[in-house]
């Protein structure tokens, strides 16, 4: 009974770390935009409210609970910024590839272990393989740097024994070779 009112006392802290880290990130997140703190156009409240959110809550985390408990509030305020900074300030921006490639380097931002392995491995690293582009540019380093490695791999893939061509020129002669032992109705 004592672990079920520790861990529910854990719980209440951890939900409260996340609600001050929240808070914290959205009042930096109102202030870079009241003051209009930006580059380009492009205000930095979208990249300091995550990064302020996730810090508070760690700090608040670990004074209350004594350990982290991961930015929670970080990944509140990526979605927070990206519904208001893409769609409810600017709902005519729609999709085009600013709007994608933003969500899409939030979203790294975000879970840079899994989107990382996932495009850079899995999607990247299948589609070069399929089409060959990294080995072509690989080969043609390879035969500026070693031209005779070029003749070395030429010889490797031109076939040394061609079946058919053998075979039309064994039955295109005058006589039969024997390739049986016991050869049916030829006399030998």
């Amino acid at each position: 009974m004592n672990i079920d009112k520790q861990r529910l006392a854990n719980l209440r802290k951890a939900f409260n770390s996340i609600v001050i880290g929240t808070i914290a990130g959205l009042a930096t997140y109102a202030l870079f935009l009241h003051y209009n703190i930006a580059i380009f156009g492009w205000n930095l409240g979208l990249l300091f409210a995550p990064l302020v959110a996730g810090y508070a809550e760690t700090y608040v985390a670990n004074k209350l609970i004594g350990e982290n408990i991961g930015a929670i509030s970080a990944f509140i305020l990526f979605i927070v910024t990206v519904v208001y900074g893409f769609i409810i300030t600017n709902p005519t921006l729609g999709y085009n590839i600013i709007t994608i490639g933003s969500i899409a380097i939030i979203i790294q931002a975000a879970i840079p272990t899994f989107i990382n392995y996932f495009i850079i491995v899995v999607i990247f690293g299948t589609l070069s393989y399929l089409t060959g582009f990294f080995k072509s540019i690989l080969d043609k380093i390879k035969y500026a740097i070693f031209p005779e490695k070029k003749k070395e791999d030429l010889i490797d893939t031109v076939p040394l024994f061609n079946e058919k061509e053998s075979n039309e020129l064994i039955n295109s002669q005058d006589f039969i070779y024997i390739t049986s032992t016991d050869p049916i109705d030829l006399d030998y």
